[in-house]
C-alpha cells in the first residue's frame, strides 16, 4: 500500500507520526507525498491550542475536497482510505464523524498502533473479497478507536526518524 502521512502540530505529534511510519514501514507499506497516488491518507492532528485545531480542520476540508473531486472525475466510489489520528479526533470524535463522511476512521492519540489493522480491515481484506465475490472495495462504515490518552513512547517501537540523526 502507498501511504500519505501528514503530521501537524506539536513535537509529540511528530514523534507519534514517526512511530506510525515505522510501524507501517515494518508492515511493508510505502510512503508517497502525492495525495492522488495514495491508497491511504493519514492525517495526524494536534488540538492543544486553537490555531492547531484550525489547521487540522483546514487539512480535513482540503483532503475531503480532493477526495470528492477525485470521485466525481472518475465516476467511482473508490477512494483512498482517510484516517484522522491524534488529539483532534480525541476531543471531537462525534462531531468530526458526523461532519466529514469522507473520513473512514478516527484514531485517538493512544491508539495509533491500531492503524495497520484498520488498513488491513478496510482495504486489504475487502480487495481480496472483491476478487472472489464482487463485494465492494471497502466496508462502508466508519471506524472509531478512541481510548483514554496514555500512550508513552517505547523505544522498542519501530520509528522512521524524519528530523535527521
Amino acid at each position: 500500500m502507498k501511504i500519505n502521512l501528514i503530521s501537524l502540530g506539536c513535537a509529540k505529534n511528530l514523534v507519534d507520526s514517526e512511530v506510525i511510519a515505522g510501524i507501517l514501514s515494518k508492515d511493508g507499506h510505502r510512503f508517497t507525498n502525492d495525495l492522488s497516488n495514495a491508497d491511504a491518507i493519514i492525517l495526524n492532528t494536534c488540538a492543544f491550542i486553537g490555531p492547531a485545531r484550525s489547521e487540522g480542520k483546514h487539512y480535513i476540508n482540503r483532503i475531503s475536497n480532493i477526495l470528492k473531486k477525485r470521485r466525481a472525475k472518475y465516476h467511482t466510489n473508490k477512494k483512498p482510505l482517510f484516517i484522522l489520528s491524534g488529539c483532534l479526533p480525541q476531543l471531537e470524535k462525534d462531531r468530526i464523524l458526523n461532519e466529514y463522511p469522507e473520513i473512514d476512521a478516527v484514531v485517538g492519540s493512544s491508539d495509533f498502533t491500531k492503524i495497520p489493522g484498520i488498513i488491513k480491515d478496510k482495504i486489504l481484506l475487502p480487495q481480496r473479497r472483491d476478487q472472489n465475490d464482487k463485494v465492494g472495495r471497502r466496508q462502508q462504515s466508519q471506524i472509531s478507536s478512541i481510548s483514554r490518552p496514555e500512550f508513552i513512547y517505547d523505544s522498542s517501537y519501530p520509528r522512521l526518524v524524519s528530523t535527521g540523526n
